[in-house]
């Protein structure tokens, strides 16, 4: 392939620079961001981390809750969830949880 079609090839990731070495401190990898893309999506196991919930547990709300996220499936064996759907589910579950605590605060059941 001649070296002027390289150039041409960059697309989604235009402009992103290379992934800086490791340094002793540095404790998680770093991510690649779309340069063109606002959405990010989380696999199962930062879902967990982010709920602070098993990997098992997510799949289990994914199955029996329909108010959580659907998941996105890229291939068999690999998932995603989009960060906005689960910023807005927990927004959601935060309003319940106060519009019911007022509720029994103010003596309803």
């Amino acid at each position: 392939m001649p070296a002027n079609s390289d150039k041409k090839q960059l697309g989604l990731f235009e402009g992103l620079a290379p992934n800086p070495k490791p340094t002793a401190d540095t404790s998680s990898k770093p991510i690649a961001l779309c340069t063109r893309c606002t959405e990010q999506y989380l696999s199962d196991h930062q879902v967990a981390a982010r709920f602070n919930i098993t990997k098992a547990t997510v799949w289990r709300w994914h199955d029996k809750n329909p108010d959580f996220p659907r998941r996105i499936k890229l291939s068999p064996g690999t998932s995603r969830w989009k960060l906005s759907d689960l910023v807005l589910f927990e927004a959601k579950m935060q309003e319940a949880c106060t519009s019911s605590n007022l509720a029994k605060a103010n003596g309803r059941p």
